[in-house]
Order: structure tokens, then sequence, then C-alpha cells
């Protein structure tokens, strides 16, 4: 059985949201996280880049249960109930960013 990364909205499928450096991969169920990081880190490596494995976090942001810890390569990486965001004041300038998890696998 092949694994395809993402979600349906309407006619769109949606796979990975991305701001500056933080990624959201979009992912059907819980199934495949392991599989769509590795891929994840394989090609991010390709340019240089690293998971942060501490800051990297799963979350059911549909409905259900808290979807279970999975280990990648020897890194935990652990399921979280919330999204935590911190309001920065930059200049007077006042914006919203994520502090945990800046790397969300969301199922």
């Amino acid at each position: 059985m092949s694994f395809n990364p993402g979600i349906t909205v309407g006619s769109s499928i949606f796979t990975d949201l991305v701001y500056a450096d933080d990624t959201a991969l979009l992912l059907p169920s819980a199934t495949g996280a392991t599989t769509s990081l590795k891929s994840f880190r394989d090609s991010a490596s390709h340019l240089g880049l690293n998971i942060s494995w501490p800051k990297t976090k799963l979350q059911n942001i549909i409905s259900g249960p808290k979807p279970p810890d999975i280990s990648v390569d020897g890194n935990t990486v652990e399921s979280s109930s919330t999204m935590t965001l911190s309001r920065e004041r930059n200049n007077n300038n006042c914006h919203l960013s994520t502090v945990s998890p800046a790397n969300l696998i969301a199922v």
C-alpha cells in the first residue's frame, strides 16, 4: 500500500504549510508521519538544512485523540494537544510567532 501525504480541501490537496523557517506537514493520519519526516529530513539535508527534533511535534488538528509519540532514527517526536504562540514586540510592531512547535506534523 502506498502512502500519499496531504489533506484534501474541496478539489485541492495540501501537503504542507511553510512560513519563514517553520513547516507544518499535513497528513491524513499519523500512520505516515515517520515516513514523511524521514523524506522531509532527507530533502532538507540536500539544502544544508536540519530538523530541530526537540521542536518537532505531532498534533491532531481536526478531531480525535492525540496521536502517539513516534521515533525517527532515534529522535523522539512528541505528540502535542496544543499549539503555543507568543506575542513579540519589535520596534513597536506587534506580531504573533510560533514558539513551539516550530516543526508541526499535523494529522
